[in-house]
């Protein structure tokens, strides 16, 4: 399933410092054609999307992520209505340095479980991916760029794990697919 979609994990700041809250985005990128199922284990759904940080940083607290609210689809070939992700999702999390953070550049990893599929089956599911990014600690009082701020701000409404919903997520329902990825083209995602 990994081969089906493109990750990048995005940061609202270039560097943080002791005392700082940032956000972090894993922004996964589906192949047209295919879907990855919701947070949400069900009855139709074995392998519901996953993230998790790999392995604790020192000084770094992460919240648990937030996802936005799967579309629901019927593909009677899988088994009826489910709850999946299609185009472009961003899974959030916020994070917070403390005081016992020191200087210097941290391998920041998250592992992912995903299962690709079409509406005439699934692939293998791939199971805790790793994907990482460096994540730079400065010295309190340095001074530190906001960035992506169009992403976090247009996807700052994303649930919790459960699936539940927030402003881009009731566009979603209620405006359909098509309209909520423009929506976020003009609000800048695609365009990070």
């Amino acid at each position: 399933s990994k081969d089906y979609v493109k990750v990048n994990i995005l940061l609202s700041q270039e560097k943080v410092r002791p005392g700082d809250e940032f956000m972090v985005a894993v922004v996964i990128d589906i192949r047209p054609g295919y879907h990855i199922y919701g947070p949400v284990k069900d009855d139709r759904t074995e392998f519901p999307t996953s993230l998790r940080p790999e392995a604790p940083i020192d000084g770094i607290v992460f919240d648990a992520p937030r996802f936005p609210a799967p579309v629901e689809k019927t593909y009677e070939m899988l088994g009826g209505k489910l709850r999946l992700y299609e185009g472009k999702v961003a899974i959030l999390l916020t994070a917070r340095v403390t005081d016992r953070a020191t200087p210097g550049v941290k391998d920041m990893a998250f592992l992912l479980t995903i299962l690709a599929c079409t509406e005439e089956g699934c692939r293998v599911p791939s199971v805790d991916i790793r994907y990482a990014a460096p994540l730079t600690v400065v010295a309190l009082g340095e001074a530190v760029v906001q960035q992506h701020q169009e992403l976090f701000a247009s996807a700052s409404s994303a649930s919790t794990g459960t699936g539940g919903g927030g402003d881009f997520a009731d566009t979603l329902k209620q405006e359909g697919l098509l309209y909520a990825l423009a929506s976020l083209f003009l609000g800048g995602l695609l365009s990070c």
